[in-house]
């Protein structure tokens, strides 16, 4: 009886099996339908709109179908579909950019009545709605709905939907309201990825220079992280107030992350005044800022001349390998030679300082041969 009884168990468990699998791909294929269904209608409206640019009409926007494009990007299922029929479009090298521009911006009130729909929808509807918005928004500027919309994701507990809205905030937003929203997401406590902070903050479409200058602004009421991540971000663009990051490289009460990221940006952008507090670091004998004096190793290859030379041919005895890595690759970047500036190096006594150059020396050697 047992056995019959197991018997019994396994076909009931493979014939549910067989149940979940049809509905399964009978959802799929309904899925599916819909999805071609509201991409179809994508493409007829934006025919439509093309005709209406053709003509030379003024509003090139979806006209009467507002409302069915409301009704169609307020599920999952439709954001997908408006998503991707707009990316093959715009991919498409023969289609209208100027019939496609027009259609956007004429489809942006409708966004702006999205943005209160999805107030309470869950995280993965939200981070979506975010992530349309920064790639298919077009007016300029921002509703203020878009812009409470964007801020209030900020605070989600959800990091795709923090990233996300920061993301559009960064396209969609001037460049006040995106320092604004960095500081927002900074002072929620728990830390952004600085990559990512800075990262956005590149691809940022506001004026660089308003930006730059409002972030500097906040630089010491973000946490050490994030301003590392803006410094990071000034000294990529060659932006902001060397006289401000000077101070800060400067004082030692500033967090190490921070001070460190001044070093790197006075490496990009030299100034003359951040050359005594670099060598400063580079001379330092406490086996704990071995950091400290690596980073200046490397950033001394941006202020040529005799007091730099020597000081990095005296970093090259440093017991630390990083050290002497950085000091070596800023030696060959000044254009020193092994047989001329460095051959009393080469000639000494000290092995490791010898190996480290030869070692610098064939990398640079064989990257311009693979080159």
């Amino acid at each position: 009886m047992r056995v019959e009884l197991l018997i019994l168990f396994y076909m009931a468990i493979s014939l549910m099996m067989i149940l979940f699998n049809g509905c399964y791909m009978l959802v799929e294929r309904l899925r599916a339908r819909r999805f071609e269904r509201l991409a179809a209608r994508f493409e007829d409206e934006l025919a439509a709109c093309e005709n209406r640019v053709a003509e030379g009409r003024a509003d090139a926007g979806p006209g009467p179908s507002h409302e069915s494009l409301l009704a169609g990007l307020s599920r999952l299922s439709g954001m997908e579909a408006f998503d991707a029929t707009m990316g093959r479009i715009a991919a498409d090298p023969d289609a209208d950019s100027v019939v496609l521009d027009a259609y956007l911006k004429g489809v942006a009130p409708v966004f702006e009545q999205l943005s209160r729909h999805y107030d309470d929808r869950p995280y993965l509807e939200r981070a979506f709605f975010a992530y349309l918005v920064r790639r298919w928004y077009r007016a300029k500027p921002a509703a203020n709905s878009i812009i409470y919309c964007l801020q209030r994701d900020l605070m989600a507990d959800s990091l795709y939907v923090r990233q996300n809205a920061f993301e559009a905030m960064a396209h969609v937003g001037e460049a006040p309201l995106l320092a604004h929203a960095l500081e927002a997401l900074d002072g929620r406590g728990e830390g952004h990825s600085p990559r990512l902070v800075t990262e956005t903050l590149l691809a940022s479409t506001c004026n660089q220079d308003i930006l730059a200058s409002a972030l500097d602004a906040r630089l010491e009421a973000l946490t050490p992280q994030t301003a590392s991540a803006v410094i990071n971000y000034l000294r990529m663009k060659s932006a902001g107030s060397p006289k401000h990051l000077l101070v800060l490289m400067g004082d030692a009460r500033t967090d190490r992350e921070v001070r460190l990221a001044c070093v790197r940006y006075f490496m990009r952008n030299p100034h003359p005044c951040a050359l005594p507090i670099i060598e400063g670091f580079a001379r330092s004998a406490d086996p704990a800022a071995w950091e400290f004096v690596a980073v200046s190793a490397m950033a001394l290859a941006s202020y040529p001349g005799a007091t730099t030379v020597e000081l990095l041919k005296g970093l090259l005895s440093s017991r630390n390998w990083f050290v002497r890595f950085n000091s070596a690759k800023s030696l060959h970047s000044l254009g020193c030679t092994l047989e001329g500036d460095l051959a009393d190096v080469m000639a000494g006594p000290d092995r490791f300082a010898r190996e480290m150059l030869a070692y610098r020396w064939q990398l640079e050697n064989s990257s311009k041969g693979g080159a």
